[in-house]
């Protein structure tokens, strides 16, 4: 008997530990498949390379590597030396320094991902202290193949209170020609030019253009803010500036010195960006140029990182703060530069840049997402986090369109195209019909595929034909262009159903068929210009509707003062 409650006791242990299991992974299961969960594990998962698990694991081992622009063992040298001419000379030297005499700043790893017009090196240095690891810094640099490349340095404190300074070395041009510094009128950035010694040694923290040489040998540099931010996950960064952060430009020798000093404990991250040139970096006498230079901003409204342009978290996005920041998955400012690609070697740079950043940046599904949940969307329509917003994929896939056209690189068409699938797709699954059979697509998705269908908004509707057209005149793929007809002709049929009493068109259509809100002062009207040009250069005649309703809008636009 005795014998055989030996056996029975362990089979009933793990019948009734087996439903335990069952649940346990089932909660996990369901965690991971939440997409705000999702979201925020892809975006905070850490790099699984041999240096920064180094450096993960808190030690302080230093790893060997090469310059690559010398080829020489870099593992007694904290930084990095640039030939961005490739004539054989180092143009810019990158030093790491920490002011406090019981830190050491130690290389760690180094990544490097080649693109047809740019190499992204992703370099890792170890921050001690006591032999442990106290923090990392990391220079992130998008080389051109042209004699300049944009640079990323982010600081994290993992123990206690971390300071770095990096040094920008620009070699052999210790005269500043000319600088321009930042400053904010309101929420508007311009830039005024100041005297090269009044500026020296002195602490700044908005963006900089400094312009530096000699007779024989002249660089450009754009040198950002320093920025401490926290990480409130989906994409959205707190960001705050201190007194105790910022850049002094100094002259050592025959070189001018850009003294970058960055701080960080482990409650928030340090980060800055600029960039490095042989060439000038904006045409300041071309008007044009410089005023989408203040629109794109580049220092405290909008701001470049590494993975896209960062702007204000909306009022309703979850997280968020007053002062946060969060991806957005709208490339305006790739679209803007290439208007002005001629305009300074920035411009190409960012185009570039942007390029890839924004290519690399479609999801599985097919789509960029916004990240942070919209508590309208959510309220309203059961949307939420890493939602797909038909205007920001159109403005997009816009952007790539247009540097393709310029840079013809296949890999970027090749993620183009399968954004245009999905759209495709979207278009035809997920559309709705309103009395005289007309057809609408919603604005938003959620990741899921389970919200209720949302309102479509005549500006997403019209800016997703504009796409479709533009990529068939680019490719001729003739069942896309059929699409765009499609909407073409259902803009036609509901044209007198957009405009209001007064001239205005409504901002939406809803799917029982209600017209409601008010429009954007002039962004739609703008939509229908460019759809008007891009239906003729298709060989169509423009429909009377989408005449009907530009003209409209711009009737009201010039009643209410916003076009002359």
């Amino acid at each position: 008997m005795k014998k055989a409650a030996y056996f029975i006791l362990p089979i009933i242990i793990i019948v009734f530990l087996i439903p335990v299991f069952v649940a346990t992974y089932k909660l996990k299961t369901e965690k991971d498949a939440d997409p705000a969960n999702r979201y925020q594990q892809a975006e905070n998962a850490p790099d699984q390379s041999g240096g920064e698990n180094d450096i993960l694991n808190g030690e302080c081992v230093q790893h060997s590597g090469s310059n690559p622009d010398t080829d020489k063992d870099d593992t007694d040298l904290c930084g990095i030396d640039l030939d961005l001419d490739k004539d054989g000379l180092t143009d810019y030297s990158i030093r790491l320094n920490s002011v406090d005499e019981n830190l050491s700043v130690i290389p760690a790893d180094k990544k490097v991902k080649t693109y047809r017009f740019m190499t992204m090196e992703n370099y890792i240095f170890a921050v001690c202290r006591d032999k442990k690891v106290a923090g990392r810094f990391e220079i992130i640099l998008h080389r051109m193949n042209s004699d300049s490349c944009i640079y990323f340095f982010n600081l994290e404190s993992f123990d206690g209170e971390t300071s770095v300074d990096a040094e920008i070395l620009a070699l052999g041009t210790e005269n500043i020609i000319s600088l321009k510094k930042a400053f904010y009128e309101g929420t508007q950035i311009a830039y005024s030019t100041l005297d090269g010694l009044q500026a020296k040694n002195v602490l700044h923290n908005t963006s900089s253009f400094i312009h530096c040489g000699d007779d024989y040998k002249e660089n450009y540099l754009k040198v950002g803010g320093v920025t401490r931010f926290k990480d409130l996950g989906s994409t959205v960064y707190d960001m705050t500036r201190s007194d105790k952060d910022g850049y002094m430009i100094q002259t050592r020798g025959n070189d001018t010195v850009v003294l970058i000093r960055m701080h960080s404990t482990p409650d928030f991250k340090s980060r800055t960006d600029g960039a490095l040139s042989r060439a000038q970096l904006v045409d300041w006498s071309d008007g044009n140029a410089v005023s989408i230079l203040h629109a794109l901003d580049l220092d405290r409204v909008k701001m470049l990182f590494s993975n896209g342009i960062y702007v204000k978290t909306p009022s309703n996005y979850v997280p968020g703060t007053q002062q946060s920041l969060y991806r957005t998955a709208s490339a305006l400012h790739l679209r803007e530069c290439m208007k002005v690609q001629e305009s300074g070697q920035l411009f190409r740079n960012l185009a570039v840049s942007l390029m890839y950043i924004y290519s690399e940046a479609y999801s599985m599904e097919g789509y960029i997402p916004t990240y942070p949940k919209s508590l309208w969307l959510y309220e309203d329509y059961g949307i939420g986090y890493g939602f797909y917003d038909t205007r920001f994929n159109s403005d997009t896939a816009w952007s790539l369109l247009a540097a393709y056209e310029v840079y013809k690189d296949e890999a970027v068409m090749g993620k183009i195209k399968r954004y245009i699938n999905f759209y495709m797709y979207y278009s035809k699954a997920f559309a709705f019909k309103t009395k005289g059979n007309t057809f609408f697509v919603p604005d938003y998705l959620d990741a899921e595929r389970n919200n209720k269908t949302t309102l479509c908004s005549l500006n997403h509707l019209v800016s997703e034909m504009n796409v479709l057209y533009k990529y068939y005149l680019i490719t001729g793929d003739a069942e896309v262009l059929e699409r765009a007809h499609v909407i073409r002709d259902s803009v036609n049929a509901s044209a007198r159903e957009w405009v209001k009493k007064d001239g205005d068109l409504w901002y939406a259509v809803t799917p029982s068929g209600d017209y409601i809100k008010d429009d954007y002062p002039l962004l739609t009207y703008h939509d229908l210009q460019t759809a008007a040009d891009l239906i003729q250069q298709a060989g169509e005649k423009v429909p009377g509707g989408i005449k009907f309703l530009a003209e409209s809008k711009r009737k009201w636009a010039v009643r209410k003062g916003y076009l002359k």
